[in-house]
Protein backbone atom coordinates (compact mmCIF):
# COMPACT_ATOMS: atom_id res chain seq x y z
CA UNK A 1 0.00 0.00 0.00
CA UNK A 2 2.64 2.48 0.99
CA UNK A 3 4.76 2.10 -2.52
CA UNK A 4 1.61 2.35 -4.28
CA UNK A 5 0.87 5.80 -2.68
CA UNK A 6 4.34 6.81 -3.28
CA UNK A 7 4.41 5.94 -6.63
CA UNK A 8 0.90 7.71 -7.04
CA UNK A 9 2.54 10.91 -5.22
CA UNK A 10 5.36 10.82 -8.03
CA UNK A 11 2.93 10.58 -10.98
CA UNK A 12 0.75 13.23 -9.51
CA UNK A 13 0.78 15.56 -12.81
CA UNK A 14 0.64 12.30 -14.82
CA UNK A 15 -1.81 9.56 -13.69
CA UNK A 16 -4.63 11.03 -15.15
CA UNK A 17 -2.93 10.88 -18.76
CA UNK A 18 -1.85 7.68 -18.39
CA UNK A 19 -4.92 6.37 -16.61
CA UNK A 20 -7.09 7.17 -20.16
CA UNK A 21 -4.59 6.17 -22.24
CA UNK A 22 -4.28 2.58 -20.36
CA UNK A 23 -8.81 2.21 -20.74
CA UNK A 24 -8.05 3.22 -24.32
CA UNK A 25 -5.41 1.49 -25.60
CA UNK A 26 -7.50 -1.81 -27.68
CA UNK A 27 -5.22 -4.64 -25.56
CA UNK A 28 -7.08 -7.53 -27.01
CA UNK A 29 -6.47 -6.41 -30.60
CA UNK A 30 -2.79 -7.01 -29.40
CA UNK A 31 -3.22 -10.41 -28.55
CA UNK A 32 -3.63 -12.90 -31.50
CA UNK A 33 -0.20 -11.73 -32.99
CA UNK A 34 1.38 -13.24 -30.23
CA UNK A 35 3.82 -16.05 -30.96
CA UNK A 36 5.79 -16.24 -28.38
CA UNK A 37 4.90 -19.50 -25.47
CA UNK A 38 2.70 -17.76 -23.21
CA UNK A 39 1.09 -18.30 -19.70
CA UNK A 40 -2.16 -16.69 -18.41
CA UNK A 41 -2.15 -17.32 -14.92
CA UNK A 42 -5.25 -16.69 -13.01
CA UNK A 43 -6.78 -16.86 -9.71
CA UNK A 44 -10.06 -17.53 -7.42
CA UNK A 45 -9.58 -15.39 -4.95
CA UNK A 46 -12.38 -12.69 -3.74
CA UNK A 47 -10.46 -9.28 -4.03
CA UNK A 48 -12.07 -7.80 -7.27
CA UNK A 49 -12.79 -10.76 -9.38
CA UNK A 50 -14.75 -8.63 -11.92
CA UNK A 51 -10.85 -7.36 -13.06
CA UNK A 52 -8.74 -9.82 -12.15
CA UNK A 53 -10.32 -12.86 -13.51
CA UNK A 54 -9.54 -12.55 -17.22
CA UNK A 55 -7.65 -15.46 -17.81
CA UNK A 56 -9.78 -17.63 -19.67
CA UNK A 57 -11.25 -14.41 -22.08
CA UNK A 58 -7.11 -13.68 -22.52
CA UNK A 59 -6.11 -16.76 -23.10
CA UNK A 60 -8.66 -17.32 -25.86
CA UNK A 61 -6.87 -14.46 -27.91
CA UNK A 62 -3.26 -16.09 -28.05
CA UNK A 63 -2.58 -18.83 -30.04
CA UNK A 64 -0.88 -22.23 -28.24
CA UNK A 65 -1.93 -20.25 -25.02
CA UNK A 66 -1.20 -22.11 -21.87
CA UNK A 67 -3.02 -21.20 -18.87
CA UNK A 68 -3.13 -22.03 -14.93
CA UNK A 69 -5.31 -21.25 -12.28
CA UNK A 70 -4.24 -20.51 -8.60
CA UNK A 71 -6.91 -21.14 -6.49
CA UNK A 72 -7.52 -18.67 -3.43
CA UNK A 73 -5.33 -16.25 -5.05
CA UNK A 74 -5.90 -12.96 -6.24
CA UNK A 75 -4.05 -9.83 -8.00
CA UNK A 76 -2.16 -9.30 -5.30
CA UNK A 77 -0.37 -12.79 -5.28
CA UNK A 78 2.84 -10.64 -6.56
CA UNK A 79 2.96 -8.57 -3.20
CA UNK A 80 2.10 -11.63 -0.90
CA UNK A 81 2.76 -15.08 -2.39
CA UNK A 82 5.68 -13.80 -4.94
CA UNK A 83 7.44 -17.14 -4.25
CA UNK A 84 3.65 -19.47 -5.25
CA UNK A 85 3.86 -17.22 -8.23
CA UNK A 86 7.36 -18.06 -9.20
CA UNK A 87 7.54 -21.25 -8.98
CA UNK A 88 4.57 -21.44 -11.52
CA UNK A 89 6.48 -19.42 -13.84
CA UNK A 90 9.34 -21.48 -13.23
CA UNK A 91 7.39 -24.64 -13.81
CA UNK A 92 6.27 -22.74 -17.49
CA UNK A 93 9.66 -22.14 -18.27
CA UNK A 94 11.20 -25.87 -17.50
CA UNK A 95 8.79 -27.27 -19.78
CA UNK A 96 9.80 -25.02 -22.75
Amino acid sequence: MRMGLINLARAADTFVPIYRAVFAYDSQARLPPVKAPTLVVDDTGDFEPEIVRRGEAVASLIPNCRTRMMKGEDGNIIWWRSKALADVMEEFFERR
